[in-house]
């Protein structure tokens, strides 16, 4: 689909042209994210594409649209596509993966325990740290 589309009312300026488009070399073209329906330019219902990928919500607004990840999920559609929190999270032995918001994090399993001198060697009993 092209983003100008030619409406076929010959133009001076802007002003001459219907609402959502503009005047190029005397003729009317529409905007992007607008389409020609006659001599008026209609707004293009982008989100009819799913531009914004899966896990997400497009919302369509004039000439444009919004992307959201739903409930749960987290990311910038459509720059990156929405996913679980703990999606890419490895947690260690005896430790499980815990969205919060925008983030995850791990938490040991009961009776477990991270060693705050080494957190990176993830969980261990909590009688071999006390």
């Amino acid at each position: 689909m092209s983003s100008i589309v030619d409406v076929n009312i010959l133009c001076k300026s802007n002003f001459d042209c219907t609402n959502n488009a503009e005047c190029i070399e005397n003729q009317c073209f529409c905007q992007k994210g607008f389409v020609a329906k006659g001599s008026n330019c209609a707004d293009v219902d982008e989100c009819q594409e799913q531009p914004c990928g899966p896990f997400s919500v497009c919302t369509n607004t004039i000439g444009s649209f919004h992307c959201e990840c739903e409930n749960g999920f987290v990311g910038t559609p459509p720059v990156v596509q929405c996913k679980a929190p703990c999606e890419d999270v490895t947690c260690g032995d005896h430790a499980y993966c815990k969205p919060d918001g925008q983030e995850a994090y791990c938490i040991c399993e009961d009776g477990w325990t991270f060693n705050p001198s080494d957190i990176a060697a993830g969980c261990i009993g909590k009688d071999k740290y006390c």
